[in-house]
């Protein structure tokens, strides 16, 4: 449910018509039962209230196309200041203090070890 409810919200526009033609299946979650037998607590609550919620937003077109509109915004905020990110590598290296200027140095660095190897003649 939590994959569909991203996917009403970011996919396109066919898979979101196709999402709506097929919400009577996402209606029969909004009966889930799972009842703990050892504790007698109903698990399956939260099924319910997240099928629910994303009954709501497919069947009201108004508030679907704004939280499409919201994902969007937020996409492309994300794209636009997502150039720089932090890699594996700066974890393996222990790093703590991530910076742009720290990533062009390190591709360099790389860079530079890479045309040494390059450069060094080979043992036969």
């Amino acid at each position: 449910l939590t994959v569909l409810d991203y996917c009403a919200k970011n996919a396109t526009a066919r898979f979101v018509k196709e999402l709506m033609m097929g919400v009577d299946r996402i209606e029969d979650l909004k009966r889930f039962r799972f009842v703990e037998r050892d504790t007698g607590k109903d698990q399956g609550v939260n099924v319910r209230e997240k099928a629910a919620k994303l009954c709501d937003l497919l069947n009201n077109k108004d508030k679907l196309q704004d939280e499409r509109e919201k994902a969007k915004l937020a996409r492309e905020r994300f794209h636009k200041d997502g150039g720089s990110g932090i890699s594996s590598d700066d974890f393996r290296r222990g790093r703590r203090d991530w910076d742009d200027d720290d990533w062009d140095s390190d591709r360099k660095k790389d860079s530079d070890r890479a045309s040494d190897r390059a450069a060094k003649p080979k043992d036969s």
